[in-house]
């Protein structure tokens, strides 16, 4: 017996209309269908089985932890609204009028909702479960996720990358007054003009007597579009962002320092490799010809006094993985990508006490053979290249994602808690990937220099030792993001009424306490701390441990001068509470 059947349509007659609209048509036919009760039954019955059997069954899941006195891990997603109610309370109250009371509170609100929807998406069974193989098959079929695409022979690529160069010209008015307009009731708006930003940072430069060079280092599409597309047969220069150009006619005419390193990169892509296979980062003989072609501009524009070798090099062997791989979340013994082998050339026994005159602010493009959880060596970075190549020792800033905007905050936090990292620098090389032209923040920040009539902004000492402390979070950084680029996040919390074993306070009560909020690609438990929360952690000074971990992506807090005014400290869990 048919489940559906349908009453035939009438043949045309001339009372009939020959012109009926496709929405009357589909009114007339849905009227016209029937369905028994039996069949209805059945259709809902299945329709809300498939709809709770995955929240049952994880449910089901963490109850049995529960049961057994274990962790719940499983509904572990729930702390997303762990002191919703105060947060909210808190935002309203600190508000300055009726409207934005409750467009704080939304706002707070909406972090909690987001944060439980990305929880639920890495913590369900049915998401751990499927996401690996079903990765699998898309890379197969030629498709990766929303961030990293799969070309050619193994190769991978960065979303956000692929689209700073297809996308709108990051110049155009238009999308200038859209990118002004990004912000929404969790994040603030960007300064999009790459141009007004740069210059603005070489004037505040110039007022200290410092000059800048500018070196945007293209990204892996931008070399290898062919890889990626069947468009091109044949690559004679990188492929740019259609306001590439007018972005630096307007730095030529501004006279700002400009070294370009495309021509470098696209050179090295016929010698060998320029760029790694399953990572976003170029190759350690591409970033080292791109180090020697930013040393000769130096050389050749500016009048640097005669340096010294800056130590001694030697050659490592390293193999791993691309970042682009493990973002791809595919089973840990999948056999579609294969690590790659490159051969770096470090810079050991350096010489820390000579004063060095240029200053290098870079991203994770400099950072990638210079910071060892990267995985692909240490001490062979964009800086330490560069350093052999001048002849003299060079000083960095350097921090992964943000090369729009988070080194020059570092500067400027740590030239305001009284550390002078520019006492002795006559160049400052600005470099970053260039995705940032079109997606970064351009923020303009004032550059001031510590002065004999500001040095009451130097921060409280941290106490030298180990403490086992606990204290109360009073404010809190941004968080990890599921399915992030880098591995590594570290989070900071603004801590009030810390106080050792013996409930003695530590110093003065307060700090600033880094931690790992994620660490190789796993968020822990401690990201979720709210502000009102309590924290018991082991203490060390940040000093101790800034040349490690102070490279790694972070996100700040709202107030920056908490870092300026406070003793700052790096932290290891001692237990969740």
């Amino acid at each position: 017996m048919s489940s559906l059947s349908h009453t035939p349509k009438k043949p045309t007659t001339p009372s009939t209309p020959m012109s009926v609209s496709r929405e009357a048509q589909a009114r007339s036919e849905i009227g016209e269908t029937h369905i028994t009760h039996e069949q209805a039954r059945f259709i809902t019955i299945l329709f809300l089985t498939a709809i709770l059997v995955v929240p049952f069954t994880q449910h089901r899941r963490g109850l049995r932890e529960y049961l057994r006195h274990d962790p719940v891990t499983e509904l572990s997603y729930y702390k997303a609204f762990d002191g919703v109610g105060g947060a909210m309370t808190n935002a309203w109250h600190a508000a300055p009028d009726r409207l934005h009371r409750f467009l704080d509170a939304n706002a707070e609100l909406l972090k909690r909702i987001h944060a439980f929807e990305d929880d639920m998406d890495d913590i369900t069974w049915i998401a751990r479960e499927s996401r690996p193989p079903m990765q699998v098959l898309m890379c197969r079929m030629g498709v990766g996720n929303e961030k990293a695409f799969v070309g050619r022979d193994g190769w991978l690529g960065y979303e956000p990358g692929l689209r700073s160069l297809t996308g709108p010209g990051f110049l155009e008015p238009r999308q200038l007054r859209k990118r002004a307009r990004s912000g929404d009731e969790t994040s603030d708006a960007v300064q999009p003009n790459p141009v007004t930003g740069i210059v603005h940072f070489r004037d505040e430069l110039r007022r200290h007597d410092i000059e800048l060079v500018v070196v945007p280092v293209p990204v892996k599409p931008s070399i290898y579009p062919d890889v990626f597309s069947s468009r091109y047969t044949q690559v004679d220069a990188a492929i740019q962002n259609s306001s590439y150009g007018a972005f630096r006619d307007q730095l030529n005419a501004a006279g700002v320092h400009l070294y370009d390193p495309a021509a470098t990169l696209i050179a090295q892509r016929e010698l060998g490799q320029a760029y790694l296979k399953t990572d976003t980062h170029w190759t350690p003989t591409a970033m080292q010809r791109v180090a020697e072609g930013t040393a000769q501009f130096i050389t050749d524009t500016f009048s640097l006094p005669e340096g010294s070798p800056a130590g001694v090099t030697s050659a490592a062997t390293v193999t791993n993985l691309g970042d682009i791989a493990f973002m791809l979340d595919l089973p840990t013994n999948q056999t579609l990508f294969a690590a790659e082998q490159v051969h770096i050339r470090r810079l050991v026994a350096a010489k820390t006490d000579a004063p060095a005159d240029v200053l290098v602010l870079g991203d994770s493009f400099a950072n990638i053979y210079s910071q060892s959880l990267m995985n692909w060596g240490e001490h062979a970075g964009f800086a330490e290249q560069l350093s052999i190549a001048l002849v003299r020792p060079v000083d960095s800033i350097i921090k992964n994602d943000g090369g729009a905007y988070a080194t020059r905050l570092e500067l400027k936090n740590e030239l305001r808690s009284g550390k002078d990292r520019l006492a002795n620098t006559r160049v400052v090389v600005w470099m970053f990937a260039a995705r940032e032209l079109a997606l970064g923040d351009w923020k303009e920040l004032t550059i001031e220099r510590p002065t004999q009539t500001n040095n009451s902004a130097e921060r409280a000492p941290a106490p030298k030792a180990d403490i086992s402390a606990r204290g109360t979070v009073a404010a809190v950084s941004g968080g990890p993001e599921k399915g992030a680029l880098y591995k590594h996040f570290i989070c900071k919390f603004y801590v009030t009424g810390l106080v050792d074993d013996e409930g003695k306070p530590i110093g003065d009560g307060t700090g600033v306490v880094r931690v790992f909020g994620m660490r190789d690609r796993v968020i822990l438990p401690i990201a979720a701390k709210k502000a009102g929360d309590a924290l018991q952690l082991t203490l060390i000074p940040w000093e101790t441990v800034s040349a490690k971990y102070g490279s790694l992506k972070s996100d700040d807090l709202d107030d920056f001068m908490l870092e300026i005014d406070h003793p700052l400290y790096w932290g290891e869990p001692i237990r969740e509470n």
